[in-house]
């Protein structure tokens, strides 16, 4: 199994690529979460992955600064140090990762490096135990 059929298996919609650029506010890539009800939105400024925002990041920076967070870009809360899986990935490879770099969300990159996906661990979680 390789990540690009997990990314072809999920349903219909879910498949959509959400993003966003690092300078728009918090405020707005949490309401494009809440909006997808996803956990994580890829950042991305002229075509390239820059960075990965997630709720956990902005639950944080609410904890340490609330008054701020209104006015506060993607690009100072979001993870500049991104891992991505290749399509042509194995699962197996995949988990390795996500579990070794403790990560939850994984943006999926074509062979030009265009970001074409997320692969979640719940997904792999969901493939492992069925395939």
């Amino acid at each position: 199994m390789t990540v690009r059929a997990i990314l072809a298996a999920k349903p219909k919609g879910a498949g959509e690529l959400v993003s966003i650029a690092p300078d728009a506010l918090v405020v707005e890539a949490a309401q494009l979460l809440a909006r997808h009800r996803i956990g994580a939105v890829p950042v991305i400024e002229a075509g390239i992955l820059v960075g990965i925002l997630s709720e956990r990041d902005i639950v944080r920076a609410l904890a340490r600064s609330a008054s701020t967070l209104g006015t506060t870009r993607v690009r100072g809360l979001m993870t500049a140090e991104v891992f991505v899986a290749r399509e042509n990935d194995a699962l197996e490879a995949v988990l390795e990762l996500m579990s070794s770099k403790r990560i939850r969300h994984l943006p999926v990159v074509n062979g030009e490096g265009v970001v074409i996906g997320i692969v979640t661990l719940g997904d792999v979680a969901y493939w492992r135990r069925n395939s």
